[in-house]
């Protein structure tokens, strides 16, 4: 006789969540596939940056290269001029530089090495879950799995119904000894101001 009455409250409950769950349901696949496709984008600018650093690595390698290369051409070029004696060229080039050729040389110093940058990584696990977790928000729900949900909500409401009321047992005994303690205390006090 019980059950009658809960079987049209029960559906009563039921009929509002499935009204909402289609939208839920489609708000979840629409939320799954932006983060999918924001997980996609991220991944690949990661891809790119890495790229694009690897080639600015490469161009700094080169760069440097060039500069070694064009200071061994002007050793080579100011000690050729050492050795064929040519002063007049020494001269220029100091004029042009407003230095001498060993200041010039030792000013240029060595080349520096070419910059690293640190790879850059995504971590989409933390993604993945929320997608793995909205995939399973679309999913349609059983009505096996509904009564599951209900019973499991009936037993949490339940136990916190008794603990709710052993609780107040308890501060209703607590109250009792405590009103009973305080009126022996009072007919005591009572008795030693009279006697």
């Amino acid at each position: 006789m019980t059950i009658r009455p809960l079987l049209p409250a029960t559906l009563l409950l039921l009929l509002p969540a499935c009204a909402g769950e289609l939208e839920m349901q489609h708000v979840a696949g629409q939320s799954s596939a932006i983060l999918s496709t924001y997980r996609t984008s991220v991944r690949d600018f990661a891809a790119g940056q890495n790229g694009l650093n690897a080639a600015n690595e490469s161009r700094l390698a080169q760069l440097s290269k060039m500069r070694e290369m064009r200071r061994a051409e002007i050793d080579a070029r100011v000690a050729s001029w050492r050795l064929g004696g040519d002063d007049t060229a020494l001269n220029r080039f100091a004029i042009v530089g407003e230095a001498s050729a060993e200041q010039v040389l030792a000013n240029t110093g060595p080349a520096p090495g070419p910059a690293t940058v640190p790879a850059l990584t995504y971590d989409s696990a933390g993604v993945d879950a929320i997608i793995k977790q909205l995939v399973e928000l679309q999913k349609p729900v059983t009505t096996g799995q509904r009564l599951e949900d209900l019973i499991a909500y009936g037993s949490a409401l339940r136990d916190a119904y008794r603990a709710a009321i052993d609780e107040a047992k308890t501060d209703t005994a607590d109250a009792e000894s405590k009103t009973t303690g305080t009126a022996a205390e009072e007919e005591t006090a009572q008795e030693n101001v009279v006697g």
